[in-house]
């Protein structure tokens, strides 16, 4: 289990793209399965798991953990001025 947003995202296949950072920001925003990437709570804790980065799970421990995972998600993936998903539905 990891805790470590940026260590985790940097597991992502970068080849692909917005397209696994789309999924991984439905998948938690949603909290479900989308695209690979599977997104649980137990109501205070999220856990994030991606279908080729079988050894670490992603937990995010808090509500305030949660709000910024998401927001990390926006700012380092979206392009300027823009969230995950306006950057992956202008492609």
């Amino acid at each position: 289990m990891i805790t470590c947003f940026e260590a985790w995202t940097s597991m992502i296949d970068p080849t692909n793209g917005i397209e696994d950072i789309y999924f991984l920001y439905r998948s938690v925003n949603e909290i479900t399965e989308y695209g690979g990437i599977q997104t649980k709570t137990n109501g205070t804790k999220w856990f994030v798991r991606c279908d080729y980065i079988h050894d670490d799970v992603l937990m995010l421990a808090s509500k305030k953990a949660y709000n910024a995972f998401l927001k990390l998600l926006n700012r380092n993936f979206g392009r300027e001025g823009m969230g995950v998903i306006a950057t992956y539905e202008s492609e």
